[in-house]
């Protein structure tokens, strides 16, 4: 077996932590890997979710680039929820981020 490699970059899982705890110190009640029931036999997983008054405003979807996602069929279910759907690839936007979903 091979040694494990260091990454050269943040995980997915490594944004998902950071945004979620950003969020958290700032008073945006956001729960993470969120799942629903999807049609009669699927799933959607949520990678974060902000609630107010326990009822969600928000779906973040942290990913590693900032491709557009807009076509995808992930996006198109997600969608189905009636709320908006952030896609969040970097840290230097969590700014910009924290006044979307308050």
């Amino acid at each position: 077996m091979g040694q494990i490699e260091y990454p050269n970059f943040p995980t997915e899982f490594e944004l998902h932590a950071q945004i979620f705890c950003f969020l958290r110190r700032e008073g945006i009640d956001v729960r993470g890997e969120v799942k629903m029931p999807f049609g009669s036999t699927g799933r959607c997983s949520f990678d974060l979710v902000v609630f107010k008054n326990k009822i969600a405003t928000s779906v973040i979807e942290v990913k590693k680039t900032s491709h557009r996602r807009d076509g995808t069929r992930q996006n198109s279910r997600y969608r189905r929820f009636g709320v908006p759907v952030i896609y969040f690839w970097n840290m230097k936007f969590a700014p910009q981020l924290l006044e979307m979903v308050r």
